[in-house]
Formats: C-alpha cells, structure tokens, sequence
C-alpha cells in the first residue's frame, strides 16, 4: 500500500508484476502512452474533503491539503 498526492485530474497508471507491465482488468482503461494500456483514476476536489476535516479538527493548518 501506498498513499500518493496527486493534483486533481486524470492520471494513468500500470502495475509491475512479476517484471511485466499489467492493467487492472476490471478497473477504467484507456490508450496510454506509445498505445500501452493503462489504468486511469480521476482525482476530484471532493476526494480531499476528509483531509481538510481532519486538519481543521487537529488544529494544525489552514485546510488546505494541496497548497
């Protein structure tokens, strides 16, 4: 597992296994770069929602997680 920051928007994304270069059949796909498939995920503003409760909860910042 792991947790990256991301900027909102598309972003596409492959898994290595086993040194080969695969897709999530079952997640959204499209044409990636040199005509590879890839995995796309879209990031949204809302998807950020939960972090800025809880830095405003902890006190700690100004709630603005992408700053």
């Amino acid at each position: 597992m792991t947790i990256i920051d991301l900027p909102e928007g598309d972003h596409e994304y492959r898994f290595c296994v086993d040194g080969e270069m695969k897709c999530d059949p079952a997640g959204k796909q499209t044409d990636g770069e040199g005509g590879n498939k890839a995995n796309v995920i879209t990031v949204k503003d809302s998807d950020f929602e939960v972090f800025k409760a809880l830095e405003r909860d902890s006190g700690t910042g100004t709630g603005d997680m992408q700053s």
